[in-house]
């Protein structure tokens, strides 16, 4: 069974600090279950379901910065996940932003780039994806559509304006199975044939054409992927792009100063292929990092470790290979928070119900452990939510 890169979540609505609960009795039985994980800049949030005898809901909480509203109130971190009031049923985290859609094409986003119910001029969006600076989501008949900054033509539709306000159609005759918006490119699947495409910024050839890289190029429409392979999903980092295929493998393109890529030492404008050891069921794209769920299972992280983002013993450096995450953990998923600082999570399996993991920079309480201060580099247990 394939996992969905972590950049996408299950969401509905849970109940806020200030409005009272109804308790389940003492003799019900209560089922908890982690759906997602999404990771932002300095900040994480789960969806997990709670079932009560025959009954269940849908619960997200955060954790991490408010310095962007994630929280609503006030500016102070959340040391520990606490619970979101959001009536929303698939959440995806960009850097300072957060986007839901509530199953029926409605589509919100709260934070640093703020987008209401009625915003989207009518359409009904699904498959939603926040990235640095803009938004992008498909319509049920598969239209891609994206929103926000345009500076470097993140947008797709072929316009030279600075940014939009709602929803522009990605000027393409192609269906998107996914897309996913990253910081100034965004990349999508076609349905049809599972070739890739990405458009926007290409200093470090992060649009994966092949083509010489130039340091002012930009694509302003979509341009495909010089990869002949069908691709299962794709996440777009900071310079660089990595996939998996439907073969079950990993490749990546860009950016590779920080050995981001898994391979090489140079950037590259081809797709490499990053040496793994087992069939890759996701990757989750960070800033600088890049981590893998392997289906053994086990996760791999590569790339910068400045704060721990590794999984190693020390925060240091950087890694050109994959290296093992949390020895004698079953891994289930990783998410990579967008920075080139940052974080990382994962769901442990084995536990009743799932545990979340997280390691790396922790100056925000983005590890949820209740407290804030140096980089963890080993994986640390979050704190329950209330």
């Amino acid at each position: 069974m394939r996992c969905v890169a972590a950049w996408l979540a299950v969401l509905v609505a849970c109940t806020g600090d200030d409005a009272p609960t109804e308790q389940p009795d003492a003799a019900s039985e209560v089922d908890v279950w982690y759906d997602s994980l999404v990771t932002g800049e300095d900040f994480s949030c789960y969806v997990r379901t709670v079932s009560v005898e025959v009954e269940s809901s849908q619960e997200v909480a955060c954790w991490g910065s408010n310095a962007s509203g994630i929280f609503g109130d006030g500016d102070h971190d959340r040391l520990a996940p606490t619970p979101i009031e959001r009536e929303l049923r698939q959440l995806s985290a960009g850097r300072a932003h957060v986007c839901g859609e509530n199953g029926d094409g409605v589509i919100t986003c709260w934070g640093a780039y703020p987008l209401e119910a009625d915003g989207t001029g009518g359409l009904a969006l699904e498959r939603v994806s926040a990235g640095d600076d803009h938004t992008c989501a498909v319509t049920p008949d598969l239209k891609a559509y994206c929103w926000g900054s345009n500076e470097f033509g993140q947008l797709g539709h072929n316009s030279d304006a600075v940014s939009e306000a709602e929803p522009v159609k990605v000027e393409a005759d192609v269906l998107f199975s996914r897309i996913r918006a990253g910081r100034h490119v965004t990349c999508g699947i076609e349905h049809a044939t599972g070739a890739g495409y990405c458009w926007g910024r290409d200093d470090h050839g992060q649009l994966g054409d092949g083509g010489p890289i130039v340091a002012a190029d930009i694509a302003r429409a979509p341009v495909a992927i010089a990869l002949d392979e069908r691709l299962f999903d794709i996440g777009v980092g900071d310079g660089m792009v990595c996939a998996t295929t439907e073969t079950e493998e990993a490749y990546c393109w860009g950016r590779n100063d920080r050995g981001q890529l898994g391979s090489g030492v140079d950037d590259s404008s081809l797709p490499l292929r990053v040496p793994l050891s087992g069939p890759v069921q996701a990757v989750a794209v960070g800033g600088a990092h890049v981590c893998a769920y392997i289906g053994s299972p086990a996760a791999y992280c590569w790339g910068a470790n400045d704060t721990g983002q590794l999984g190693m013993s020390e925060p240091t450096g950087f890694s050109r290979e994959p290296i093992a995450v949390g020895e004698g953990v079953t891994w289930e998923l990783v998410a990579a928070s967008p920075s080139a600082g940052g974080h990382t999570c994962g769901f442990a399996a084995g536990n009743d119900p799932r545990q979340i993991l997280c390691w790396g920079r922790n100056d925000h309480g983005q590890l949820g452990s209740g407290e804030a201060g140096d980089p963890q580099p080993r994986p640390t247990p979050i704190l329950e939510a209330p």
